[in-house]
């Protein structure tokens, strides 16, 4: 299933929570926690209760080695 995930990167400006998630191999809670944590991938939060991931952030995230962490300073955050 990641790879149809994959294939959209190409075609989508932005992914859901759900597809997000499955991308980089975390749960939705995972990314709930990195977002208030102010890490993780880059998102923009359209309402109060709906966010998006930027393609771009998740495609950089998911081509990183094993184990190999971003510094918080190049983590983005809503804009």
């Amino acid at each position: 299933m990641a790879t149809a995930i994959r294939e959209k990167l190409d075609e989508l400006y932005f992914f859901t929570p759900a597809e997000t998630a499955e991308l980089l191999e975390l749960t939705v809670e995972d990314l709930l926690k990195m977002r208030a944590a102010g890490t993780g991938p880059r998102f923009v939060a359209l309402t109060t209760r709906t966010v998006r991931y930027f393609t771009s952030s998740c495609r950089a995230r998911s081509l990183l080695p094993e184990g190999k962490k971003r510094d918080k300073s190049e983590e983005g955050g809503s804009l």
